[in-house]
């Protein structure tokens, strides 16, 4: 499979998705994957943009139904979004494990797994409607104080809306982002 198959962390995204998804929001869901997400904003009612840097998960992501778009984080997209869902590469593989599978890149997300996270954050608010709000999984081990000093930066409020420990990765950690200046 070309695609990343839905595993703990998506079935915790998905949590977060029934609870603040709901109809006749624009989603964009960034990094598909296999659409799950994307599917399940749209089962809720949301009118759902869904973009992969990887073509083999665009393809399945239209299979599924989903208005969906190859690009490499926000590069393709544009628009404002009233809620941003990003599942992102958290780990850091080393250059055996890294052979440019497009697995590897659904997996891989940088130096201390943190490159494509710190991308998303950096152009994520530019891209949400003035009440809008993302959502975004990261891996504890790779800072959650780091990201929240980023968000802190960029002019964000945030909140940790669920933590759950996975087996040989740790705490994953799901955070809500909204900019300072709209209320939440």
């Amino acid at each position: 499979m070309d695609v990343y198959p839905p595993q703990e962390d998506t079935r915790l995204m998905l949590s977060v998705i029934d609870e603040l998804v709901k109809p006749g929001m624009k989603v964009l869901d960034i990094g598909t994957g296999s659409g799950v997400l994307g599917l399940r904003a749209k089962e809720l009612g949301a009118q759902v943009t869904a973009v992969d840097i990887n073509p083999s998960a665009v393809k399945e992501a239209r299979k599924l139904g989903l208005n969906a778009v190859q690009s490499d984080l926000f590069s393709n997209v544009s628009g404002k979004y009233d809620a941003i869902i990003f599942n992102p590469p958290y780990l850091e593989l080393s250059g055996e494990e890294l052979r440019g599978e497009p697995i590897e890149t659904a997996l891989h997300g940088g130096r201390r797994g943190r490159e494509v996270l710190d991308r998303f954050l950096e152009t994520a608010g530019e891209h949400l409607t003035k009440n809008g709000f993302a959502i975004f999984l990261q891996a504890e081990f790779n800072g959650v104080d780091e990201t929240e000093k980023k968000l802190n930066s960029l002019g964000f409020n945030y909140r940790i809306l669920k933590t759950k420990y996975v087996p040989m990765e740790g705490n994953l950690v799901v955070l809500k982002i909204w900019r300072k200046s709209d209320g939440h």
